[in-house]
């Protein structure tokens, strides 16, 4: 079954249940970004022209430190551009875990979490920079904060749907080890 009712992509199957959310584009932030590499470049250019004749001095370490720093900053808003447009947080839980990914065009990294470890799954009521996702999956003393692009209602609906899920899957578990037992 495939849902799409809000921003997240739910598909719920055999094989477990898949919520895949993107992620917003604030305007705002693109914009810094652009001005900001605009400036970079503009910079970049100026020096490159100013000294293409001259030659290179290996002892101006501050020259190569600059660069390295514009270096830095370029991939940063690279990699922000790219998961502002096409970034994805992915929930895919299946009868013996949890995976959550922070996925990027497909790639990113991702952390398993045993069924058996999540004690409760809750909406944050109230976020903040710390915790900005709406959706709480608390480990033991852990808190996983997922959701953040998405709304408060939506995330009441997925956090039902996640709960649900899960009672199903250590309601099957319970099942199978008692059976086990009384089998032996």
């Amino acid at each position: 079954m495939k849902n799409n009712n809000g921003k997240a992509t739910i598909i719920h199957d055999f094989n477990g249940l898949s919520i895949s959310i993107p992620t917003s584009t604030p305007i705002f932030i693109l914009f810094i970004s652009i001005l900001t590499l605009s400036f970079m470049l503009y910079s970049g250019l100026y020096e490159v022209t100013k000294n293409y004749f001259s030659t290179i001095d290996h002892r101006d370490y501050i020259q190569i430190m600059i660069a390295l720093v514009f270096v830095f900053i370029l991939f940063s808003i690279i990699k922000t551009w790219l998961w502002l447009l096409f970034g994805k947080q992915i929930i895919e839980i299946t009868n013996q875990q949890l995976k959550i990914k922070n996925s990027i065009l497909g790639m990113g990294k991702f952390k398993i979490i045993p069924i058996s470890d999540i004690t409760q799954v809750s909406v944050n009521i109230n976020p903040t920079k710390q915790q900005p996702g709406k959706i709480l999956l608390h480990r033991g003393t852990k808190v996983i904060d997922v959701g953040t692009y998405i709304q408060a209602e939506e995330s009441l609906y997925l956090v039902e749907l996640i709960k649900n899920k899960l009672e199903t899957i250590n309601s099957a578990s319970l099942q199978t080890n008692f059976s086990q037992s009384t089998d032996l």
